[in-house]
């Protein structure tokens, strides 16, 4: 039987706790330490992979646990499993579900396993220094957002609808809460905003907004590249570069030619742009002569350069590959 941990986002007591079976079929778990509230909060644990309670009370639907399964901490103290059953989170904006939960009373703490939580709700969560989102899977959409306490993840509490509603109140508003008010600026133009028109806020230096960053992506995200070669001078990346000087022999240019399979850079020196026809032809004789096989395709950007290669290109049986416009992440070997 798999190894089933619990608590390994949180800090926990040193015994580790073991699910034991009549098989002798044994799971481990992180055993965390008691709670002083009367009411535990649900603990994200990237370790757990199941959901634990200490509450049958948390459980909105349940049934006995008829299995022979027990808990078991490192001292050999077994802990019953009573209960199984599934528990609904909700949210202000959506519901969470908890399947297969199982009720440990003497566990103290209320865990959720975040590889179960994410299968079943069709969520990813990331982890931040200070607090977590949870992020739908399909449109990438911020779902929910905590924080943490006492060094560990923790399912924030929804609030009571008993509780009046203050027109007013004496607790500052987040920094991340005034960069969404005023419309995802830049952390300069918030700072600036919040200091001269004397704002209250309380600090929160590590806060990540989703919105803001797609915004300031210009360009969606290039794929990884899956071209595949077997041998040398399959494919020959080139790109041609401008010096800001020119040098003490009049070169004010460069060209290399990168081969895509022993990444080996060949650099040659250019007094004109129009020079990468003549060296182009050398460089082909060079290598091909040493690797005893032809160059079989030749990739670069659309430069006036290259294209004056294509007539050669094309009666050495050479294909020309050429980049999108403005796209130079296509030619990304030569131009790193």
């Amino acid at each position: 039987m798999s190894l089933i941990s619990f608590g390994a986002n949180f800090r926990f007591s040193q015994c580790q706790l073991f699910l034991w079976h009549d098989t002798i079929r044994t799971s481990q778990a992180n055993f965390t330490s008691p709670s002083s509230s009367n009411i535990a909060p649900w603990l994200l644990d990237s370790g757990a992979s199941y959901h634990v309670t200490a509450d049958l009370n948390n459980l909105s639907l349940h049934a006995p646990y008829t299995d022979h399964d027990d808990v078991m901490i490192g001292d050999g103290t077994t802990l019953p499993i009573t209960h199984t059953g599934s528990v609904s989170l909700p949210t202000l904006n959506s519901s969470f579900h908890l399947q297969d939960v199982l009720c440990v009373p003497t566990m103290q703490k209320n865990l959720i396993s975040i590889a179960m939580f994410c299968q079943t709700n069709n969520v990813s969560v990331e982890l931040f220094p200070t607090c977590f989102h949870m992020k739908d899977l399909r449109t990438g959409d911020i779902l929910l957002q905590g924080g943490t306490k006492d060094g560990v993840y923790e399912w924030p509490v929804a609030s009571s609808s008993s509780s009046p509603i203050l027109a007013f109140s004496t607790v500052k508003t987040t920094t991340s809460i005034w960069h969404q008010r005023l419309g995802h600026p830049a952390s300069s133009i918030l700072n600036h905003i919040l200091s001269f028109y004397h704002l209250n806020f309380s600090s929160h230096k590590h806060f990540c907004c989703n919105a803001y960053l797609s915004n300031k992506s210009h360009k969606l995200p290039f794929s990884t590249s899956t071209l595949i070669t077997s041998r040398p001078l399959q494919i020959i990346f080139s790109d041609v570069w401008t010096s800001p000087i020119v040098s003490h022999d009049g070169y004010k240019y460069y060209v290399i030619f990168v081969d895509h399979f022993i990444k080996y850079i060949w650099f040659y020196p250019l007094k004109q742009k129009s020079d990468v026809q003549i060296v182009f032809k050398r460089y082909k004789a060079i290598v091909e002569k040493y690797f005893q096989q032809n160059i079989v395709s030749f990739y670069s950007d659309n430069g006036g350069e290259y294209i004056a290669l294509k007539t050669f290109l094309f009666e050495n049986g050479i294909s020309h590959l050429t980049t999108p416009p403005h796209t130079p992440e296509h030619n990304g070997f030569s131009e790193r």
